[in-house]
């Protein structure tokens, strides 16, 4: 018999809404945040209300839905309903990816990160949160019971409306769009959750 012990999960559903938005492709523009290691347009950490992609009414009413799918999702799997604490879009075109990183947040403690995969899906890489598995790690452990804590990284291939909600510590990057090889824009709206004050 095998225990899951502490598995790192991933909540996944259909964003219920999807259909109602769509987002004009902008081409290939390079507005990587400061600090950032890639090649990336984004409006992180925000959202401002003068961006020529998202306008305002459409950011808020975008982040209300999204934040109600999450809530409904949350409470049917028995947790604690949240509120979009921080919340922007990442587009990647040929050549654009996004370094390995987290959503850890030193303002406040952030409960859940998510994704909103609203156009032209690629994977996202997730990372174990430790790499000491690997001492115990040898040819043909892959097709054992305990492979799955065996592997070194998660490739989630969502499909377009896809919404996941995952751990903000858990590492997780973008690979270079070329390998995917998709024509348009990739499009995704980004997260973070906090449980909510009342």
């Amino acid at each position: 018999m095998i225990i899951d012990i502490f598995p790192t999960q991933i909540i996944c559903f259909n964003f219920n809404k999807h259909t109602k938005y769509f987002f004009r492709d902008p081409g290939k523009v390079d507005n990587t945040p400061a600090g950032w290691k890639c090649n990336v347009n984004s409006s992180f950490p925000r959202i401002p209300d003068d961006d020529t992609l998202v306008t305002p009414d459409v950011r808020d009413r975008l982040k209300i839905d999204i934040e109600t799918a999450c809530n409904a999702e949350l409470v049917r799997e028995g947790l604690m309903p949240c509120e979009i604490f921080t919340f922007w879009y990442n587009v990647y075109h040929d050549d654009q990816s996004q370094e390995r990183h987290d959503h850890m947040d030193g303002r406040r403690p952030v409960f859940l990160s998510g994704v909103y995969y609203s156009k032209n899906p690629t994977p996202t890489t997730f990372y174990p949160t430790s790499t000491h598995f690997r001492s115990i790690r040898y040819r043909g452990i892959e097709r054992s019971g305990i492979r799955e804590s065996m592997y070194d990284l998660y490739h989630f291939h969502p499909t377009e409306g896809q919404i996941i909600l995952f751990p903000p510590y858990l590492e997780h990057e973008v690979l270079n769009r070329q390998e995917h090889q998709k024509p348009q824009g990739r499009l995704t709206f980004s997260f973070n959750l906090v449980l909510s004050d009342a």
